[in-house]
């Protein structure tokens, strides 16, 4: 190769370079600029009921501002990956930083560490599979992390230690309504009969 073709070369590279920025390295003490989670849990139908948040039906949104939006499993919204769930609460800084320094104790804070999940909105369980789906934004990347397997191996470990954080901060418990025993049925009977005769005797009850 000619040396002033070389040249060339390198110089159209150096200015791509430039143009792409600083590559993002991962910094557990840094919380990345514009920094976002969005996260999915689907169960597949014939899947057993669960407790456990990280293994049921979930969407759980944190976005740049702060802004945490969640939907349960009795919501439509839990199983599409591409809608917005309604805000449950706003995060401060603290919290933000340490969903992020969680994310880097667990080895999902690395963008070369992602797994190629194509578009999550075209992800459907099968009839007794669980699919956990996180994607993280921040730096300028974007990248995300997927564990699919049977329901009944509880899903994977470390995604589902980052959903039960995400859930615990949106007041999301392992237990939902959904699940929780019916109430006892009370019946009512009317006002109490009696009660003008224990008023009787007490300090100002108008007993004779």
């Amino acid at each position: 190769m000619k040396p002033m073709l070389l040249g060339s070369m390198l110089a159209v590279c150096g200015a791509i370079a430039a143009c792409r920025g600083p590559t993002f390295v991962p910094d557990a003490s840094t919380v990345p600029e514009a920094f976002s989670v969005n996260v999915t849990v689907l169960r597949g139908e014939a899947a057993g009921a669960v407790e456990t948040v990280e293994e049921r039906n979930g969407r759980w949104m944190l976005l740049p501002d702060g802004s945490l939006r969640a939907a349960g499993m009795a919501n439509a919204e839990a199983t599409d990956h591409g809608v917005r769930p309604g805000v449950v609460r706003t995060l401060r800084e603290p919290e933000i930083a340490e969903l992020w320094s969680l994310a880097a104790r667990l080895g999902l804070a690395d963008p070369n560490a992602g797994d190629p999940v194509g578009n999550p909105r075209t992800l459907e369980p099968g009839p007794g599979e669980l699919i956990q789906v996180i994607e993280f934004h921040g730096g300028g990347m974007g990248w995300a992390f997927i564990a699919r397997g049977p329901a009944e191996a509880g899903g994977d470990q470390v995604l589902g230690t980052f959903i039960r954080a995400l859930a615990d901060r949106a007041w999301m418990a392992d237990a939902p309504p959904e699940l929780a025993p019916a109430a006892a049925i009370r019946y009512d009977f009317g006002p109490d009969p009696y009660q003008r005769y224990r008023s009787q005797g007490k300090p100002g009850g108008g007993g004779s």
